[in-house]
């Protein structure tokens, strides 16, 4: 019987190895199995691509409004104002009448000058008869002449001077100002009026010599202008015109900025304003066989502690990621200019810069998609 229970439990013994060798076989394979599927999940990184391109820089300017259309209106000749309607702040229309001045002389003067120019005109014509029957000499005839068109000059100096009596407004637009008063006796030139059309308003600014000689104003990109009585809008502007020469005293070029004013604001001349101007290719873009410039967001930069910059390319197809040094030329915002480095098109990553490694493989994270499936 003891016999019998031997070959039972030798028998029992043999199944249990055969059972254990199964599971262990089992085990095998599948962790062989698990370890191919892991190595075949690469871990999404989101990255961004590199792109070269030109620094943009914004820089702000503060302005001050004038018409887009302005004139100081005077007499050319001197008299008593007789005629002035025109108030401060009133609305006139190209053609008319602002003010007059005494023109009473002026109307004599010219009466005079055209009885003078008409026996002017009457001696040349029988000079000019006579002449053609050899009766007077060829200076005498002349004479004659000479005197016909001095006397149609000064005719028509005493014309334009009573026209110029009459002060007529050029354009359309609002009298900024009124100097002088009614009655008073003026002199040539004297400042009767300004005139201001405002339908179209300028902002002037000044830009320094920096401006001008690096990037200068060929780089501007985009305008825009804030008035300072109302903060909370910006509204788009051109460059109209600037001077070639600086101020005597700041070295600033003045540069004019066209806008269209608001309808909802009153923007008057003599206002302030901030003129904000993005430009292209800042100081040094145009040095020759300089690097591209490539502009990369800051918190995919991350160092060492030795005072090196490094970012993480992805390969684009998966694969393991290669830190590479860069060199930073400036910060702008939240944005880095990368001069070395990296190249147009590389993909760099932007989240967990400082848990990856050269050991572990990733890829560049699907836009839309999260998790392992990103």
């Amino acid at each position: 019987m003891n016999r019998k229970w031997i070959i039972i439990s030798a028998g029992s013994f043999t199944v249990l190895l055969s059972i254990i060798s199964f599971f262990a076989t089992s085990t095998e394979t599948t962790l062989a199995n698990d370890t191919e599927l892991n190595t075949d999940i690469l871990r999404p990184v989101p990255t961004v691509i590199a792109k070269a391109g030109k620094t943009t820089v914004i820089r702000s300017f503060p302005g001050k409004v004038q018409a887009g259309r302005r004139v100081d209106l005077a007499f050319d000749v001197d008299g008593v104002l007789v005629e002035l309607d025109a108030q401060e702040g009133s609305l006139v229309n190209e053609g008319d009448i602002i003010a007059k001045i005494d023109s009473r002389d002026l109307e004599n003067n010219y009466k005079a000058s055209n009885i003078t120019c008409e026996d002017a005109e009457r001696i040349y014509r029988r000079a000019e008869i006579l002449r053609g029957k050899k009766i007077i000499s060829q200076s005498e005839y002349d004479k004659a002449k000479a005197n016909w068109k001095i006397a149609e000059a000064k005719k028509s100096v005493c014309k334009k001077n009573l026209d110029d009596s009459v002060l007529i407004a050029p354009f359309s637009g609002v009298i900024a100002a009124r100097n002088v008063e009614n009655y008073q006796r003026i002199n040539e030139q004297q400042i009767i009026v300004s005139l201001q059309d405002i339908t179209k308003e300028e902002v002037i600014i000044q830009l320094p010599e920096s401006f001008i000689a690096h990037a200068g104003i060929e780089s501007i990109r985009k305008i825009r202008v804030k008035f300072d009585v109302d903060e909370s809008r910006w509204f788009k502007a051109e460059l109209s015109e600037y001077r070639m020469q600086p101020d005597s005293y700041t070295r600033t070029y003045d540069a004019v900025i066209s806008i269209d004013p608001p309808a909802d604001l009153s923007i008057l001349p003599g206002m302030t304003a901030t003129v904000v101007i993005e430009q292209n290719n800042p100081a040094g873009d145009y040095t020759p066989n300089k690097q591209s410039r490539i502009s990369i967001p800051i918190e995919a930069i991350w160092s060492n502690g030795h005072k090196k910059s490094f970012v993480w390319v992805i390969p684009e197809a998966g694969g393991y990621p290669r830190k590479s040094e860069v060199t930073i030329e400036k910060l702008i915002g939240k944005t880095a200019v990368i001069t070395g480095g990296i190249n147009d098109g590389d993909y760099i990553a932007t989240a967990g810069v400082n848990s990856l490694t050269e050991l572990v493989q990733v890829r560049p994270m699907i836009a839309g998609r999260k998790g392992l499936n990103g």
